[in-house]
């Protein structure tokens, strides 16, 4: 379906079916027999009217598209539901392919905005232009205006903005802004403060490739999930913590959820009161009888003192654990720590672990592939090791390990590829593959996509690297 509430059965909506003479065949062929969706670009018209005109989203811009022909030229029948100030229920019109909406706006009204996709329920975003935006920016961020969207909808303002960055249709000021004003508000809840933060770390990602710039970005924001985790460390402390609400009372799901979000993101941007809580957790591990983790914080502990600067000590804890992980029956326990196993800064370790993944008396193969793909992945040293060794041992891999694992491989290939955002390695990758192309076998679609997903990364970098250095520096004393 187009969206959640927009079924042929709610009367609403087959009244402006009826109404606008629009046909749900003719609908639905546009949103079945194409890929993609709209952005709707909203804009001033003239002095009295806004202008709803609309393009295929694509995620990296033009330059990886990889376009295929339409029979609809990418243009949909778009359901637009929107409010302006003053406006107690949405207004329904149709977005018609090659076509324009006109909707009437007092521009003279210095407080008067509006706001498409209610409820956040429309397969689409919207590209507001700038005076819009501001408009709307002055009414949703106030207190009581923000706590009145759904959750869906404070979800959404981050999740839009961001992608309308990775399409090049926003600045990556636009996101920076936004973020500040999401920070500002008090009392966040859970929704979208893990959106936010999945936002930073996809640029965390992105920028990955320079350690200098990825630290401070880190570091930019780590004062935030500083002052989140003083409401929640009292959970993790390792003497006598307070206890985790229980799941089946009301409104305890998302208690516990937001404490367990505040600890792993305290830790993730080094926050030294963390940190240090997860290195004592993990000496108890080591040195204390029978003792166990915390189940809910047992990922975070882990991946925390992995992912430690290299320290002969942190070789030594990365053993201890790779013995746990030998020893443990449960294939969950195995995923939570092959997972922080592959955070070691240290390419030899990375290489053995990636041996020890073609060794079936050490790792199951089911699980071979996905320590590759995505547990040594994870940050730009292992993404280094993950490609050597592919290429050292893309015989071995191709011929016995893809065998019997075609679901796999498709993640290994895209795991160990896609990340990558420089032309050095995106060439040494397509010269590596072009004379063994058949031999991916099932994985030929997940290299494709991997190319596109490389060049888009060089894309965004081209296009907003400039941005994230200028914003780190300022105020960096």
């Amino acid at each position: 379906a187009v969206v959640s509430t927009q079924s042929t059965g709610d009367k609403k909506y087959q009244e402006a079916f009826e109404s606008d003479g629009v046909s749900i065949t003719d609908v639905m062929s546009t949103w079945t027999l194409q890929m993609n969706f709209p952005v709707l670009r909203v804009s001033r018209y003239d002095e009295g009217r806004i202008a709803v005109t609309q393009q295929r989203f694509l995620i990296a811009g033009e330059e990886t598209s990889g376009d295929k022909e339409s029979p609809y030229s990418y243009q949909w029948f778009v359901p637009v539901q929107y409010v302006k100030k003053g406006d107690k229920t949405p207004t329904f019109e149709w977005l018609k392919p090659h076509s324009t909406l006109l909707i009437d706006f007092d521009f003279s009204d210095a407080s008067n905005h509006i706001r498409l996709n209610i409820n956040n329920d429309g397969y689409y975003i919207v590209n507001y232009d700038y005076d819009l935006q501001e408009r709307l920016n002055t009414e949703l961020f106030d207190q009581d205006s923000w706590k009145n969207l759904t959750v869906s909808e404070q979800q959404g303002i981050l999740f839009d903005t961001f992608l309308l960055i990775s399409s090049g249709l926003k600045p990556m000021s636009a996101g920076l802004d936004l973020l500040g004003k999401v920070l500002e508000i008090p009392d966040l809840t859970y929704v979208p403060w893990k959106e936010l933060q999945r936002q930073l770390a996809n640029v965390g990602q992105k920028i990955s490739g320079d350690a200098t710039l990825n630290t401070a970005w880190k570091a930019k924001w780590r004062k935030h999930f500083e002052d989140l985790y003083e409401d929640y460390q009292k959970y993790f402390a390792v003497e006598n913590p307070e206890t985790l609400p229980e799941d089946d009372a009301e409104g305890n799901y998302q208690k516990r959820q937001m404490i367990q979000f505040a600890v792993a993101s305290a830790c993730a941007y080094e926050v030294p009161a963390c940190v240090n809580a997860a290195k004592e957790f993990f000496e108890n591990y080591k040195n204390v009888q029978d003792y166990e983790l915390p189940t809910d914080f047992k990922g975070t502990i882990l991946q925390t003192v992995m992912s430690q600067e290299i320290s002969n000590q942190v070789k030594l804890d990365w053993n201890f654990l790779w013995g746990k992980y030998l020893a443990s029956d449960s294939a969950a326990e195995k995923t939570v720590m092959y997972y922080a196993l592959g955070l070691i800064q240290d390419y030899d370790t990375l290489w053995k672990f990636a041996e020890y993944c073609l060794d079936v008396t050490k790792v199951r193969p089911s699980d071979a592939l996905y320590i590759m793909g995505r547990s040594i992945t994870q940050t730009k040293l292992g993404r280094d090791v993950s490609w050597e060794f592919l290429k050292a041992n893309w015989d071995e891999l191709h011929t016995t390990r893809f065998q019997g694992a075609l679901f796999s491989v498709d993640a290994y290939v895209s795991g160990v590829l896609s990340k990558f955002s420089d032309q050095a390695t995106y060439d040494d990758i397509k010269k590596f593959f072009t004379p063994r192309y058949e031999s991916l076998g099932p994985g030929e679609s997940a290299y494709q996509s991997a190319l596109q997903s490389i060049q888009g990364n060089i894309a965004w970098l081209n296009k907003h690297g400039d941005a994230i250095r200028d914003y780190v520096e300022e105020d960096s004393s």
